[in-house]
């Protein structure tokens, strides 16, 4: 079923008519297809620490005894869907920063910068040759709540010159993974074509 389904998240009962749940769950985790697959296994009868370790170890990403609240069952759900869609959004957010050449780097609500792709890396050596702070790699963003800006999820669009180059940046917030996202763009053209139209 899951193999045609391919849910985002399957709530599995340990105690199956024809095979263990636990087994089911190493199948799901085993399988490259199904491995992001998070795993809610659910049981009324094997309820002990050890049933429910077994269950964790067996590549669960939850385990609930029965019986549980509805309210429980969902909370615990919507939770576990939460933590999931944030994984994806790094693991794309990694993926793109990777295969862009321009500027992409995270930052924390201290802004700290916790990744970047080389193209930022770049930027880090023409700026000041060593620099772990959005801050001091923007001195744009100097004014701004970083960490209100990721609770908010707030998009804002600077323009920065950094060495003898232009860059224009998409700054944004994204709560679910309580980070920041910065994208760059490589504006220097534009800039002189400006320039020269003016003079």
């Amino acid at each position: 079923l899951a193999e045609k389904a391919r849910p985002e998240l399957a709530v599995l009962d340990i105690v199956l008519p024809d095979i263990n749940g636990v087994e089911v769950c190493r199948r799901i985790k085993a399988d490259p297809d199904l491995a992001a697959t998070f795993v809610l296994m659910v049981s009324g009868k094997l309820t002990s620490s050890e049933d429910q370790a077994d269950g964790l170890e067996s590549g669960a990403d939850g385990y609930i005894p029965h019986p549980v609240d509805e309210r429980e069952l969902l909370a615990c759900v919507h939770s576990l869907l939460r933590v999931k869609r944030a994984e994806e959004v790094e693991r794309r957010m990694a993926l793109f920063a990777k295969l862009n050449p321009a500027p992409v780097f995270r930052f924390d609500q201290s802004g700290t910068i916790v990744a970047s792709n080389p193209a930022t890396e770049k930027l880090i050596t023409l700026q000041s040759g060593t620099s772990e702070s959005v801050k001091s790699l923007l001195s744009i963003v100097e004014d701004i709540d970083l960490a209100l800006l990721i609770r908010n999820g707030d998009i804002l669009t600077r323009e920065a010159k950094i060495g003898d180059r232009h860059f224009q940046f998409v700054i944004r917030g994204v709560p679910e993974s309580n980070m920041g996202h910065a994208y760059g763009a490589d504006i220097t053209e534009r800039k002189r074509t400006e320039e020269a139209l003016r003079e």
